[in-house]
C-alpha cells in the first residue's frame, strides 16, 4: 500500500475581491505516490503549488475535484488523520510553556494515557536531540531547537508518516544537518517521510524519490539514481549540484511552453 496516493488531484481559488475575477488554478490535475518506508522530496519554485498540495494531504483545505489518500484513507478523514505527523512550514508555539508540557498536551489530544504519554515524550525528545531540555519553556529555544521540537511533536502519535512543510526553513548550516540527520534516522526506523523543500542538494542527499512540481502539475517523478545515472552514495559524495541543473531545465522549459 502507498503511504500518499494522489490521482488527478485539482484546487481551484475563487477570489473574494471583486477587483479580481479571474479563478486562481493551484493544482491541475496533480498525480504522485509515495510508497511505504521511502523518503519523497516534493520541490518546485514559489507558488507552484507545493503548500497547497500538503495542506489538502493534511485535511486544512478540500480538494477542488480529483483524490487524495494516506495509506489508503481519504484526506482529511479521521482514519487518515491518525496515520501521520505534521510540521508546517511556520510553526509557532505558546512561548511560557515548557517542551515536555507542551508535548504531553499534544499527547492528551490523541487519548494517550499517562504513561504512554511519558513513555512519547521521553523516546521523541531522545530523537530529536532535546532530553536535556525538556523543562525549559519553547522562549528558550533557538530557531533550530524549535525546528526540532516541531519534529518531536508530529512524531508524538507515533505515525507511520511524517509531512513536513520545509523543515530546513531557516535554519543555519549546523541546524539543516541536525535536521537531515534526524531525518535520515527516522527512514531507518521504518517511518515514511514526505517533505518539500527548496534547498536542492539537501534532497539530493537524503531523498529516495523526488517530484518536481510546477504550475499545480508533476513535471517529473522518479528516483534520483534513475535521473542523475550515479548510486545514491556517489550522488552524496559529488560536489556537482546535478539535481540543480535538472531542476531549472524543467522549469525554464516549461515556463517557456
Amino acid at each position: 500500500m502507498n503511504g500518499i496516493l494522489i490521482e488527478n488531484l485539482v484546487k481551484t481559488f475563487h477570489p473574494t475581491s471583486s477587483r479580481s475575477k479571474e479563478p486562481i488554478k493551484a493544482l491541475q490535475g496533480l498525480n504522485l505516490k509515495v510508497a511505504k518506508g521511502e523518503i519523497f522530496g516534493f520541490i518546485g519554485p514559489n507558488g507552484a503549488g507545493k503548500t497547497t498540495a500538503i495542506k489538502i494531504l493534511v485535511g486544512l483545505i478540500r480538494p477542488t475535484s480529483g483524490k487524495a489518500l494516506i495509506f489508503g484513507e481519504p484526506a482529511g478523514s479521521l482514519e487518515a488523520r491518525r496515520q501521520f505527523g505534521y510540521l508546517s512550514e511556520i510553526s509557532y508555539y505558546y512561548p511560557f510553556m515548557e517542551a515536555g508540557e507542551l508535548l504531553d498536551y499534544y499527547a492528551r489530544l490523541f487519548d494517550l494515557d499517562f504513561q504512554t504519554r511519558e513513555q512519547r515524550i521521553k523516546l521523541v525528545l531522545e530523537e530529536v536531540g532535546l532530553a536535556e531540555w525538556r523543562n525549559q519553556r519553547l522562549s528558550d529555544f533557538s530557531k533550530g531547537m524549535q525546528q526540532r521540537f516541531g519534529i518531536a511533536q508530529a512524531l508524538i502519535s507515533d505515525p507511520p508518516l511524517l509531512i513536513l512543510d520545509e523543515p530546513t526553513s531557516g535554519l543555519d548550516p549546523i541546524g539543516q544537518k541536525e535536521v537531515k540527520n534526524i531525518i535520515l534516522k527516522l527512514k531507518d526506523k521504518g517511518y515514511t517521510i514526505f517533505f518539500s523543500s527548496h534547498k536542492l542538494t539537501e534532497v539530493e542527499n537524503i531523498c529516495d524519490n523526488i517530484g518536481i512540481i510546477n504550475r499545480g502539475q508533476m513535471l517529473l517523478v522518479d528516483k534520483l539514481e534513475n535521473l542523475l545515472g550515479i548510486s545514491k552514495e556517489q550522488i552524496r559524495n559529488s560536489q556537482n549540484n546535478t539535481l540543480e541543473q535538472i531542476f531549472f531545465d524543467l522549469i525554464t522549459k516549461a515556463r517557456e511552453e
